[in-house]
């Protein structure tokens, strides 16, 4: 570890014999001030040489004992190396003190540049809910320092301004114009000075043009393009030669992995898939980078959703036996969310997905967002844009008849995308605050060794091939939702109100239809009681008994009720539809039938009655014409005689 080492150099420097013979008196003081001047430029150029390697191979994410060492190193930097003074008045000692004291101020800077790299860092491996609003860090001022300290001041600049900054941007790419003027005016500034075969800024050049790769990168895949202007001149992002030597490996993937629709990537591509489907499926451990290219090739170069499905399922076990450092326990916190909304995506897109399975699986990819503490945008997106497919068909033109009758659904549907729009805003605004990195490799998987000057050096970066979201976009994405979602509780409102007035509009005309029908059945009836009064009263006169009066009156009435029945049936329009009448109406028509085959029963008797009735009296009325004439001839024969 490169800073142990450093703790180590600290005592062997200051504690040489050239250090111990430094003379302080006044004679030997401007060679002791030289000599002095000669040791610590030496040992600044192996401090910062050891810094910036403890940078480059990210020891302050991979080591546990990192903190332990930095505060080990601050307090080496300590009195304990100054000059013995022979008393407060030795004015040589005093000195040469100032000299050393000033050089451990600079070095003491720049580990708390180191550290404020640490608490960054952890800062997101803490997972905290809270936002960190921002950084106050005070400019130490280094005036009226000695001549021979500014070289060591210079390489303190350096440490800060490159190595920090561009480990800053390693962790937390964001594409956006200030990241990248950043990003450009740092390679130029490394390319304009001359460090001849300094392996370091050899290493941050290449690390720097790679972060630079990323960003043509996507801007390339969004179709975009990006012009800026150097020492005026007029040049644009991917015109300059990028190429790099070692994060080479890291750059074919990406292209692989991002550029799989370009027929000359596929091929290579399919290569390689093969080469982890192969591992994968004689249930060989599979890294990290093996899974994403499984899940980018079942995805988009031969969708296959189940297969994606199990893939995703796959991880969980394989995640588990990763080393468990904070830094890996972040990037399988981050990489299982990935998984999971690739899960989520894979369900969409199978045919036929109802909108129950897509909020379970939602539902758990919050709980595993509240355990993770990772609050990644893109399942919310995902939901949202499933949704307004689902509103889309709802409202398309041949479904406009069925609004009433889809209304539940639509109005559930509305719920749920208010619901997770207003998630989807929340969630992006956490992403875009964390500068969030939607996958993440394991440190090991992070790390390339490389061979400079026959040196073995560990290369760490952090980002590895993942590109960097582009949050302008995203957030345009967005803005379209929002204003779907205000569109369609638009139209519904609208919808909602037009079937309101249909269904006013709709009563109004079954109350005017019962109306009619009442007046009808009203008239009938007073109708019939009309017919059955004015008929009793012609019956009356025509009878010559109470009881022919009432047989007639009933027979009359009952006919008169048929009518009435008649006309309600009319009335109705369940009367075509026998399923439709109601049981008790079915009762009465049958009691009503019945009546009417006895009524007829009945009166065959009654008229057979009559029949006879009226033959006896027209035989008796005979029999007393006849008697009369017997009597009127008798009466004349008597009358002759006479």
């Amino acid at each position: 570890m490169y800073l142990e080492a450093l703790i180590n150099t600290l005592d062997t420097s200051f504690q040489s014999s050239e250090f111990q013979d430094l003379q302080h008196d006044e004679a030997n003081l401007d060679d002791s001030l030289l000599a002095l001047s000669q040791l610590l430029g030496d040992f600044s150029n192996g401090f910062y040489r050891s810094l910036n390697l403890s940078v480059i191979s990210g020891e302050y994410v991979s080591h546990p004992s990192f903190v332990q060492n930095l505060d080990s190193l601050t307090s080496k930097l300590s009195e304990s190396y100054l000059v013995d003074q022979d008393s407060v008045e030795d004015l040589g000692a005093n000195r040469l003190n100032d000299l050393i004291i000033s050089c451990f101020r600079i070095y003491k800077s720049s580990i708390d540049q180191y550290r404020y790299l640490y608490a960054q860092v952890h800062r997101e491996f803490t997972a905290s809910d809270g936002i960190h609003s921002f950084d106050a860090i005070k400019n130490e001022s280094f005036s009226g320092l000695h001549p021979s300290l500014h070289a060591v001041l210079g390489l303190a600049s350096d440490f800060r301004s490159t190595n920090i900054a561009l480990a800053i941007n390693d962790h937390y790419p964001v594409v956006g114009p200030d990241k990248l003027r950043q990003l450009i005016l740092i390679r130029e500034e490394l390319r304009d000075r001359s460090y001849g075969s300094d392996q370091v800024f050899r290493i941050l050049l290449d690390k720097c043009t790679f972060l630079l790769r990323k960003l043509q990168f996507r801007y390339d895949l969004n179709k975009m393009k990006y012009q800026y202007m150097v020492d005026f001149v007029e040049r644009e992002l991917g015109t300059e030669d990028l190429v790099q030597d070692y994060f080479g490996e890291f750059d074919r993937i990406t292209e692989l992995h991002y550029d799989i629709d370009s027929r000359n990537r596929i091929q290579e591509f399919s290569h390689y898939y093969h080469i982890s489907n192969g591992k994968y499926a004689r249930r060989e451990s599979l890294t990290y980078s093996d899974f994403h290219c499984i899940v980018k090739y079942q995805k988009h170069a031969n969708p296959n959703w189940n297969k994606l499905i199990e893939i995703c399922d796959r991880f969980k076990e394989e995640a588990a036996e990763i080393a468990e450092s904070a830094f890996n326990k972040r990037a399988r916190e981050i990489t299982s969310n990935y998984f999971a909304n690739n899960k989520l995506s894979a369900k969409i897109g199978i045919p036929g997905t109802g909108i129950d399975t897509v909020l379970n699986e939602i539902s758990e990819i919050e709980f595993l967002q509240k355990e993770t503490k990772v609050h990644n945008y893109f399942p919310f997106l995902k939901v949202c844009n499933y949704i307004i497919k689902e509103l889309d068909i709802l409202f398309s033109s041949g479904k406009k008849s069925e609004y009433a009758d889809n209304f539940e659904t639509i109005k559930k549907l509305l719920d749920h995308l208010r619901e997770y729009e207003s998630l989807l805003r929340e969630k992006f605004k956490w992403c875009k605050e964390h500068r969030f990195l939607a996958f993440q490799l394991p440190y090991e998987e992070c790390v390339q060794e490389i061979t400079v000057n026959e040196e073995r050096i560990k290369v760490f970066l952090a980002s590895s091939f993942v590109l960097p979201i582009n949050y302008p976009i995203v957030e345009k994405e967005i803005s379209d939702i929002s204003t779907q979602l205000s569109a369609y509780e638009t139209i519904s409102k609208f919808q909602s109100s037009i079937s309101d007035d249909l269904s006013q509009i709709k009563n109004i005309k079954e109350t005017i239809d019962k109306t009619d029908k009442r007046h009808i059945e009203i008239l009938s009836v007073f109708a019939a009681i009309v017919l059955f009064v004015s008929s009793n009263i012609q019956i009356f006169t025509r009878t010559e008994t109470v009881a022919q009066a009432l047989r007639f009156m009933l027979v009359f009435g009952y006919v008169l009720v048929l009518f009435v029945v008649l006309i309600w049936l009319i009335t109705r329009e369940t009367v075509f539809s026998l399923r439709k009448i109601p049981w008790i109406h079915r009762i009465i028509l049958i009691l009503l039938f019945a009546a009417t085959i006895a009524s007829f029963h009945l009166s065959s008797d009654i008229f057979t009655d009559d029949k006879s009735r009226s033959a006896i009296k027209k035989d008796s009325i005979s029999r007393v014409y006849i008697d009369s004439l017997i009597q009127v001839r008798v009466n004349k024969a008597l009358k002759g005689k006479k």
